[in-house]
C-alpha cells in the first residue's frame, strides 16, 4: 500500500509539477526579455554628420560633469574592457550645440523631463539608434547601463564540430 502511494507521488512530480514548476521558470525567463526589449526599442538616432557615429560599436555617451559621476562607469567600462571594440565609452560636451544634442536632448526629455542633461548617459547600437538614457546620479540606473549593455552583445558564434573522416589507404 504504501508502496503504490509513493509511486504515485512520484509520477505526479514527475508528470505535473516538474513541468508546471520549469514552465513558470522559463515564462519568467521570457517576461523578463520582453521586457527588456520593450524597454531598449530606439528613441531617437545620433546624426550621421556627429563625430559619435559609428556602426562597429555599441556607444555608451555620457557627460563628464562631475568626476564623481565619471568614477561611477568606471567599474562597467573595466567589465567591458575584454569586448574590445565592440564597446565604446565616449564623452560628450552636454553645453554644445547642435543636432547631436538635440537628438540625445529630446530622448532625455522624454524620460526625465526634470533631472540635469548634464548629469547623462546614453546607450546607442550598432545602427545609431539611442536605446535608453540613464541618470548617472542614481545607482539603479547605472547597474541598468551595465545589465543593458551585456544584453544587447552580440554573442560570440558558436563553433561547428567539424568532422573530417580520415581517406583510405
Amino acid at each position: 500500500m504504501q508502496r503504490k502511494i509513493v509511486q504515485t507521488i512520484i509520477l505526479l512530480l514527475l508528470l505535473v509539477v516538474f513541468p508546471l514548476v520549469s514552465w513558470i521558470y522559463l515564462r519568467d525567463g521570457l517576461n523578463y526579455r520582453l521586457n527588456v526589449l520593450e524597454e531598449l526599442k530606439p528613441k531617437s538616432e545620433i546624426p550621421s554628420s556627429s563625430d559619435f557615429f559609428d556602426t562597429r560599436a555599441i556607444q555608451i555617451l555620457y557627460s563628464n560633469s562631475r568626476a564623481e559621476y565619471t568614477d561611477r562607469l568606471a567599474p562597467i567600462m573595466e567589465h567591458f574592457s575584454d569586448q574590445g571594440s565592440m564597446v565604446q565609452f565616449k564623452n560628450f560636451d552636454y553645453q554644445a550645440q547642435g543636432s547631436f544634442r538635440d537628438s540625445l536632448l529630446k530622448v532625455w526629455e522624454g524620460k526625465y523631463p526634470s533631472a540635469s542633461f548634464s548629469e547623462s548617459a546614453f546607450l546607442a547600437d550598432t545602427s545609431n539608434q539611442i536605446l535608453h538614457c540613464y541618470r548617472l546620479d542614481e545607482i539603479d540606473d547605472v547597474s541598468a547601463l551595465a545589465e543593458h549593455i551585456a544584453f544587447i552583445i552580440p554573442r560570440d558564434p558558436e563553433k561547428d564540430f567539424e568532422y573530417r573522416p580520415e581517406k583510405e589507404k
